[in-house]
């Protein structure tokens, strides 16, 4: 006789139990019971639903707020009009970093965000689409931001010295310029031949991704 596997028989049952609109199934306990079917695994999501992750959700606001904090030292002479932290606007902006912490674990991000979040008051920005870079910023690792400051970037496309690009780069560069962030320039060898792979497209930063990299920079801001 074949025993059916009671994880499976679990997500039968409530998968019933939705199309007869009967949603009773789907509480806490139910959805308790189905993770204690799964060994190991099953406790450890658990844990998360029952208040870690809202825990680690606390713990990430702390770092971003001191993070805020001191980067508002540091600029504080490039704010005009502080009563801005204070403001619908900026309200807005605090709910989309808001979105991004919880699916944002590393320091290095939060410190990121929280600089974006100082800088939005600055004077450089009044003018810009703060909320279009912090939506950018939530599409970026720390590594994509790290490439984004590639000196090989500020290079112009009619310099003498190409850069070669591994398959890596070329995969990371080619998904920050369909963002904007970067210019992609494709490029033919002598004759109008093929070049090599590496050597077939060169890329610039673009405008907005230079604004980008000053709004979350931790350096000086000029006024």
């Amino acid at each position: 006789m074949q025993i059916d596997d009671p994880v499976e028989t679990s997500l039968a049952r409530i998968k019933e139990s939705v199309d007869v609109e009967t949603t009773s199934e789907l509480g806490g306990a139910t959805v308790a019971g189905l993770l204690s079917l799964i060994p190991g695994i099953g406790a450890a999501i658990q844990s998360l639903a029952d208040g870690r992750a809202k825990e680690n959700l606390e713990k990430r606001w702390l770092v971003l707020f001191s993070e805020f904090k001191t980067r508002i030292e540091e600029i504080r002479s490039s704010i005009p009009d502080e009563a801005f932290y204070g403001s619908e606007e900026f309200q807005s902006l605090l709910a989309v970093v808001l979105e991004q912490l919880a699916t944002t674990h590393r320091k290095a991000k939060l410190k990121v965000l929280a600089g974006a979040l100082a800088n939005s008051g600055a004077t450089p920005f009044q003018k810009h689409d703060k909320e279009l870079y912090l939506r950018l910023i939530r599409d970026l690792s720390i590594e994509d931001i790290a490439a984004m400051q590639d000196s090989r970037l500020e290079t112009t496309s009619d310099s003498e010295k190409m850069m070669e690009l591994t398959t890596d780069e070329i995969a990371r560069f080619s998904r920050l310029a369909s963002m904007g962030l970067l210019i992609e320039q494709h490029a033919t060898g002598f004759g109008g031949g093929p070049l090599p792979v590496g050597q077939d497209r060169q890329y610039q930063i673009a405008q907005l991704g230079k604004f980008l990299l000053q709004f979350i920079s931790s350096g000086t801001l000029a006024n």
